[in-house]
């Protein structure tokens, strides 16, 4: 394949951190020119990663576009985006995220761009938080966006099951490709980095430290990890519980917590800048505990898996595609704060558990997920089209 210009565009630079980097450093290493472009928007307790990415020699152009729907700014940003794009010419426009897949197909194909695609982590429209009338409007846009790009692709099989049902685009032009992963391989969990990390949180040798790592918004169900720890406090002395992120919901969830005189052993680590610091929290839990109400694909319990730590979350797509429900994780009717109690006990009570579960769940999470894969699957994608547009 010849050398291709591809840009890639998102909602937020902590996506092109996370995402895209990996895929992106891997393309460049095969010869093609690959530049970004998103917004300086950040979510509460994130910060840009601008020159994270900029450290990395990848150009990142900044777009001006507001994460809340603004028909009148929109439409402006839908202008200045294509008026970009008819300057910078690229072989393919790859988009994620909600947003920024809104915008960036119409401007995209507006500017006759080649090759446009959009990679679907999730679906607006489907968060239970939302009215009917609100529901609506995001299927509406997405359906209406989805006419604007060449290919779907999708990180999760009921995600792309839920667009082949809604027949968003022919099925032929919807693909699962797989989650946008990182190197488990490399997720190693050190002894000595576990021992200091946990003595700097004030964990007692005889203590377990159950945990999660989220952005604190109501989809994630941190208000159920707090009620579950609550619940297993009252006849389990010798447990802290850690809650790894920020976010809108977390002067609520820390007062639930202080109302209740639980400072000491429900513990909030507040916004962690560093992604390697994050992990090394993780990496000293004994159980992974999120029970979230609804996931895209729910990578942090993957990478929990790869440290061996075993994991309670809820029975819903996409997590159970890859967690096998007794084997490499604990699953439960989700939002049954009485049965996450039940499933947790299981493994505080029983060492060999949880042992086995984090053994049997590292090689699933390992053997399934390469990354390797992942950037032949999307090479192949991008060659497949190159090749149907060089010969139309």
């Amino acid at each position: 394949m010849t050398q291709l210009k591809i840009l890639y565009i998102t909602t937020s630079s902590l996506m092109l951190e996370s995402f895209v980097l990996p895929l992106a450093k891997h393309l460049r290493e095969k010869g093609h020119h690959i530049e970004m472009a998103s917004t300086p928007y950040m979510p509460r307790g994130q910060k840009p990663k601008f020159d994270i990415l900029q450290k990395e020699d990848f150009k990142v152009h900044i777009l001006e576009f507001d994460y809340n729907v603004s028909l009148l700014r929109d439409i402006s940003a839908i202008i200045k985006l294509f008026k970009f794009l008819l300057r910078n010419r690229f072989d393919i426009i790859h988009i994620q995220s909600s947003k920024a897949g809104v915008i960036g197909r119409i401007a995209s194909k507006l500017a006759r761009c080649p090759i446009v695609i959009y990679t679907a982590h999730d679906f607006y429209y489907l968060d239970s938080s939302l009215g009917k009338t609100k529901k609506l409007f995001y299927f509406i846009a997405e359906k209406i966006a989805a006419y604007f790009c060449d290919i779907m692709l999708f990180v999760s099989n009921s995600v792309h099951k839920e667009a082949v049902e809604k027949q968003l685009k022919p099925r032929n032009k919807m693909h699962y490709l797989g989650p946008p992963i990182q190197d488990y391989i490399s997720f190693i969990r050190n002894d000595a980095v576990v021992e200091q990390t946990r003595k700097k949180l004030g964990i007692e040798k005889n203590e377990l430290l159950i945990g999660c790592v989220a952005r604190l918004v109501i989809n994630k169900g941190v208000d159920l990890f707090i009620q579950t720890a609550i619940e297993l406090l009252k006849n389990r002395g010798s447990l802290k519980f850690i809650i790894i992120g920020d976010g809108p919901l977390f002067h609520e969830l820390t007062q639930m917590v202080h109302d209740r005189n639980l400072n000491n052993k429900i513990l909030f680590t507040g916004f962690i800048e560093s992604y390697s610091i994050v992990l090394e929290l993780m990496s000293s839990l004994d159980i992974f505990f999120l029970p979230t109400r609804r996931e895209g694909f729910g990578l942090v319990f993957a990478e929990a898996l790869s440290f061996k730590i075993p994991v309670v979350g809820p029975n819903i797509a996409p997590i159970n595609e890859f967690i096998e429900n007794g084997i490499s994780g604990l699953l439960t009717e989700p939002g049954d704060i009485n049965a996450y109690k039940n499933s947790l006990l299981n493994l505080i009570d029983d060492k060999e558990l949880r042992s086995r579960i984090g053994t049997e769940g590292r090689e699933k999470v390992r053997g399934r997920f390469k990354q390797e894969d992942y950037f032949q699957n999307t090479l192949a994608v991008y060659s497949s089209l190159i090749k149907k547009t060089n010969n139309t």
